[in-house]
């Protein structure tokens, strides 16, 4: 089994950690998540990358830190984070600007990119490891 570390930085206690994704081949950002249950992009990205509404398999209700909203399920061909690329992977968006979320971030990591994975994040060394299990 192969395991990879990846180092992180952050300013001060009340940082994000960041990590550079791709959504097939747009560039973006992403806050890794614990507390998230699901992978979130913005829409903006996505058009970017792409997609088009006609790509929208289903919505569903979001729960967000300003009350509930409607998300848009999509089906990326390949996300790609810290050395692990999943095909087909289904991934939540919603327009960030048009529910007033104003960011630098392109959304959030959630805990089902790491389904088949070991996640580790270790704050002493700032570093995160993964083993496919």
């Amino acid at each position: 089994m192969t395991k990879n570390v990846y180092n992180f930085q952050r300013d001060d206690a009340d940082s994000l950690i960041l990590v550079a994704a791709r959504a097939d081949y747009e560039r973006t950002t992403l806050a890794l998540d614990t507390g998230a249950t699901h992978t979130v992009i913005d829409l903006t990205v996505l058009l970017m990358a792409g997609y088009t509404p006609k790509d929208v398999l289903k919505t569903v209700p979001m729960e967000t830190a300003k009350g509930t909203i409607v998300a848009y399920v999509f089906r990326l061909s390949k996300l790609t984070c810290l050395g692990i690329t999943l095909t087909n992977k289904e991934v939540c968006s919603y327009d960030f600007l048009a529910n007033n979320v104003l960011t630098a971030l392109d959304g959030v990591l959630g805990l089902d990119f790491f389904f088949f994975f070991s996640l580790n994040i270790d704050f002493v060394d700032n570093t995160i490891s993964i083993l496919k299990k």
